[in-house]
C-alpha cells in the first residue's frame, strides 16, 4: 500500500482544466474491467500509472467546474463515466472521495434514482447500446416497440449488459427480443420487455437456440462456446 499526501477536497481547476468538473463522489460502479485492471490481468494492454485510483463509473454532486463548462453547475447531482485513459494515466478514477472528469462525460442524474443506482448504469448501458448499434439495426419511431421490428437474441439477458440490452432492443429499436437466462431470472427479464425467454438450465434450450440463425442480431453477453456449437 502506498500512501500519497494530498489536499482533501475538490481538485483545483486551472486554466488547462477549463472543460472539467469535480463531483464529490457518492457512489462508484464496479465492472469486469475494473476487476481485471485491479488483478493485473490487463497490464500488457493497459499499463497503469501509480499511484492508481481505479473504477470509471461515478455518481455524485458537482462541487467545482471549469470556466468553460456549460452542461452542469455547482450543486448538480450527476452521473457518468471517467475516461479509461485518464484512469490509466493516474488522473483519478471514481473509487475516491472526489473525481475530476471532463464535463461532457457526466449528465444530470434523474431525481427518481439513487446515486448507487446511477453508478451502476454508465459502462453496462454504453456497452449494450454500442453492441446493438453495431448490428445496423433500424431505429424505431417514437412509441414503437411492438416487436414487429428486427429479431434480436440476447444471451445472458439477466446480467448487467443484458438487462440494458433487452430494454434498448425493445424500446429504441422496436425489436422482437428472445432472451436467454436462467429460470430464476425469467420473471425479471420478462418484466424488462423480452418477448420470449429461454431458460438455459433446461435441456430444451439447445433446441430453442437453433432458431438463432434466423435472427438479425445475436448479442452474446456470456461468451460460452456451447451456444455456438449448438
Amino acid at each position: 500500500v502506498r500512501v500519497c499526501p494530498g489536499v482533501r477536497g475538490p481538485a483545483l481547476i486551472t486554466r488547462s482544466d477549463a472543460w472539467e468538473s469535480s463531483p464529490e463522489v457518492h457512489a462508484c460502479g464496479v465492472n469486469h474491467l475494473d476487476c481485471q485492471l485491479r488483478s493485473g490481468a490487463l497490464q500488457k494492454e493497459h499499463e497503469l500509472a501509480f499511484p492508481a485510483v481505479l473504477h470509471t463509473d461515478v455518481s455524485g454532486v458537482v462541487r467545482k467546474i471549469g470556466s468553460k463548462v456549460l452542461n452542469v453547475k455547482v450543486g448538480d447531482s450527476v452521473f457518468g463515466r471517467q475516461k479509461l485513459q485518464r484512469v490509466l494515466q493516474g488522473r483519478g478514477g471514481a473509487c475516491a472521495e472526489w473525481c475530476v472528469v471532463e464535463a461532457l462525460d457526466v449528465v444530470a442524474k434523474p431525481g427518481n434514482i439513487t446515486h448507487e443506482q446511477a453508478a451502476a448504469v454508465p459502462s453496462a448501458a454504453l456497452v449494450a447500446f454500442a453492441a446493438l448499434r453495431s448490428g445496423d439495426l433500424p431505429e424505431a419511431d417514437e412509441g414503437d416497440g411492438d416487436g414487429k421490428g428486427p429479431k434480436v437474441a440476447i444471451l445472458g439477458a439477466s446480467g448487467g449488459v443484458g438487462t440494458f440490452a433487452v430494454q434498448m432492443a425493445k424500446k429504441h429499436f422496436g425489436a422482437y427480443v428472445l432472451a436467454c437466462c436462467s429460470g430464476k431470472h425469467k420473471a425479471l427479464v420478462q418484466k424488462l420487455g423480452a418477448d420470449r425467454v429461454v431458460d438455459y438450465t433446461q435441456e430444451a434450450w439447445k433446441e430453442e437456440c437453433r432458431e438463432f440463425k434466423n435472427f438479425d442480431l445475436v448479442l452474446d453477453c456470456v461468451g460460452l462456446d456451447a451456444y455456438w456449437e449448438t
